[in-house]
């Protein structure tokens, strides 16, 4: 009983010590993690949150449409829109996919005269040789282009915070950083028409917009000029 007695004190005594050890060991490492931080927050405070701006400039901004492109026997594929749409049709105009800027086709014809049975305006597609063999353009979503303004602000559609109602960027302005208000207009996929709130040259907060407000000071690790804006 005694030998049992001892092995089990020291069996016991052993898982102490493995329990002690793993306390310590999460001790070290939070320890590690809270010094971190702090180096970290002590890093945001006296040299400033890290933020990307560019430099807003005037481009091209081209408009699309969703449309479903069809089978057609008079073209490689068919789609159809309202008078309103149709009128904002040339030929010419390209169409892609969404999710890929590549182009798959154009237009080739568009309908002046609407279908008496359903009001609609068609308009024709030539479609690249590639889709065009792979034979899935039946009830295909797409994106056809139907306008393009030139020297227009717009900017990246992820730097526009919406918030009750309005529409505001980040702007860096003699060093600080501002929240400006803009009124927006038309939309792309990935960028936003600014109509007023914007200057050319002002510098538009690409990345680094979470944390301000929190922060007094900011440093700028890129500058650039906004060259996504020239969309031809």
């Amino acid at each position: 009983m005694k030998i049992f007695s001892i092995r089990n004190l020291f069996y016991l005594v052993l898982v102490l010590i493995f329990l002690v050890a793993v306390q310590m060991k999460k001790a070290k490492i939070t320890e590690a993690r809270s010094a971190k931080v702090i180096s970290v927050l002590v890093e945001l405070v006296e040299k400033g949150i890290p933020i990307e701006t560019t430099e807003i400039r005037r481009g091209s901004f081209k408009t699309e449409q969703s449309i479903t492109l069809t089978e057609c026997p008079v073209a490689d594929a068919c789609f159809y829109t309202s008078r309103t749409t149709a009128r904002r049709l040339k030929r010419g105009n390209p169409i892609r996919l969404p999710g890929s800027p590549q182009s798959i086709g154009v237009i080739t014809q568009v309908a002046t005269n609407a279908n008496v049975r359903t009001g609609l305006f068609e308009s024709q597609v030539r479609i690249d040789q590639e889709l065009k063999e792979k034979n899935t353009i039946k009830y295909q979503p797409a994106l056809v282009q139907t306008d393009v303004n030139f020297q227009t602000l717009s900017v990246p559609i992820e730097t526009v915070i919406f918030k009750e109602s309005a529409a505001y960027v980040w702007l860096l302005r003699d060093g600080e950083p501002m929240m400006q208000k803009i009124q927006p207009g038309s939309q792309s996929a990935d960028r936003l028409v600014v109509l007023s709130g914007l200057s050319e040259g002002d510098q538009l907060i690409t990345a680094g917009t979470s944390l301000l407000g929190s922060f007094e000071k900011v440093r700028v690790q890129q500058n650039h000029s906004d060259q996504e804006q020239n969309n031809d």
